[in-house]
């Protein structure tokens, strides 16, 4: 698959080590108007996976996506959980009047 790809540099304060850098990147349009310095338009062949491989690909992202959910659900869930016990053992130490 022939592609356009536009290649800009952008200047990183924020870079390893305290010294400015500067990063490249390919983009799909030219990105000058948003603060990106404009390098050159090339033209890419670039292979393409078959659908079949696509597929799996967007299943691995989702399941990745899933457990990270699953992670912070039962992060929450603890959190409450440890609230909960909190709450029922001042309760049975008489601290709380009726």
């Amino acid at each position: 698959m022939k592609i356009q790809a536009y290649l800009h540099a952008s200047y990183n304060t924020y870079a390893e080590g305290g010294d400015p850098k500067f990063s490249f990147n390919f983009q799909g349009c030219d990105m000058s108007q948003y603060g990106y310095i404009f390098l050159g338009e090339h033209e890419l062949d670039l292979p393409v996976p078959d659908e079949k491989e696509l597929l799996l690909a967007q299943v691995k992202v989702l399941k990745a996506k899933e457990m990270k959910i699953q992670a912070e659900a039962y992060k929450e869930c603890e959190r409450v959980r440890e609230e909960i016990q909190k709450l029922m053992a001042i309760e049975y130490q008489g601290e709380i009047a009726p």
